[in-house]
């Protein structure tokens, strides 16, 4: 490619430069759990985390609170919480590296982002499983802002990152809907519908009853790029103690009655189904929440399948840590795709995340629907495709 002769792609490097990749780890130690960090230019820090702040009977009653139903609404409480986590994970030299990377090279620079790379072993699943996304340090959760751009990785996985989520034209999109009560997924479906119109992108809708066959013959007709999934997701304890992820889908056979029409794909079988469909570059998971919430099992969302999901080679997955809210379930989905579309952004899944964090945010400041969001990302610049 000509860069001389190409104003756009001159625009589309300029931006990607202007990223700065902090990796930071928690990894666990004989004595408690290490925390480190590492630009591409810069030396490694290293810090204890400060797990008894983080185990503390105050910050785990905080955190149940958050967990309950009907939703916490209290901005006071996920400002508590968000400080707790930072200064837990900003610690001696990975503070000051955080500090002087941002205070240096990102702070009053209009096209720089300081991009934070969190990786938690899963054999920690207390540390992986908390709401990092509500970081929050003078006055502002980072999650929400595009200065300082949080995405999750996982540390043992057994093959390394992907180089690049692009792809040849705009990708194709499936929108997956499985027949379920309790969701408002017309008005979802019409929402993403409208933000992938309005960017000429192609897509599918896939809807009605959603059996595995039929998801796993959708993938195969046509190479789609984007899998949004529109439905109910679990993450619970199964009868020896080990917790796994679930979707829900419909079971296979006709006029089955209600109750019986149900097929929950457990993160271990979900893998195998997606990971031969290697198009694909980005699964949203987005469920909308109503009715008698306080009724639904503790731990119920999309975490567990995340990372299934990424062992199965999908280079990014945008999942749910919390049942979210219908009205902040669509505000997210509309914010997300528009912003991945269209803008000076289009094409950066990060940046659509975070955009849309702050946006639910905005119009639901005291709901905790901006930071159950989760973005898993494998690849190393964020960008889908280019517009």
């Amino acid at each position: 490619m000509n860069f001389v002769q190409n104003p756009k792609a001159i625009a589309l490097l300029i931006h990607l430069t202007m990223i700065i990749d902090l990796d930071i780890r928690i990894t666990q130690t004989p004595d408690g759990y290490r925390v480190t960090a590492q630009a591409p230019d810069s030396g490694l820090a290293e810090a204890e985390l400060d797990y008894e702040a983080l185990a503390a009977p105050e910050f785990q009653e905080k955190l149940a609170q958050v967990r309950e139903e009907p939703f916490t609404t209290d901005q006071a409480l996920f400002r508590e919480i968000g400080d707790v986590l930072f200064r837990a994970l900003f610690r001696g030299q990975v503070q000051d590296l955080f500090f002087a990377l941002f205070s240096q090279r990102v702070q009053g620079e209009e096209n720089a982002s300081l991009r934070l790379r969190l990786n938690v072993h899963d054999n920690a699943l207390d540390l992986a499983t908390l709401p990092w996304e509500f970081m929050h340090h003078q006055d502002v959760f980072l999650a929400t802002q595009v200065n300082t751009l949080l995405t999750r990785q996982l540390l043992n996985l057994n093959y390394g990152g992907i180089e690049s989520l692009k792809v040849q034209g705009l990708p194709k999109t499936l929108i997956a809907i499985p027949q379920v009560g309790g969701l408002d997924t017309a008005k979802e479906e019409q929402v993403v519908v409208q933000a992938l119109a309005a960017a000429q992108m192609p897509y599918r809708v896939l809807k009605g009853r959603v059996t595995r066959q039929a998801l796993d013959d959708a993938l195969a007709e046509e190479p789609y790029a984007i899998l949004h999934f529109i439905g109910h997701g679990a993450f619970d304890e199964d009868e020896d103690g080990v917790m796994h992820g679930r979707l829900r889908l419909n079971a296979a056979g006709e006029d089955l009655p209600p109750g019986e029409d149900e097929d929950w794909i457990n993160e271990v079988e979900l893998q195998s189904l997606l990971g031969n469909h290697r198009s694909l570059k980005l699964v949203v998971l987005n469920g909308c929440e109503v009715g008698e919430v306080s009724q639904r099992p503790e731990g119920e969302g999309f975490w567990g399948v995340a990372p299934a999901l990424l062992r199965a080679g999908i280079p990014a997955v945008v999942a749910m840590q919390y049942p979210i809210r219908d009205d902040v379930a669509i505000q997210f989905a509309e914010t997300f795709y528009r912003r991945l579309c269209t803008g000076q952004w289009a094409g950066h899944v990060d940046f659509a995340v975070t955009l849309a964090r702050n946006a639910c945010f905005l119009a639901f400041p005291d709901d905790r629907g901006f930071a159950t969001p989760v973005l898993y990302l494998r690849s190393k610049d964020g960008v889908i495709f280019d517009i």
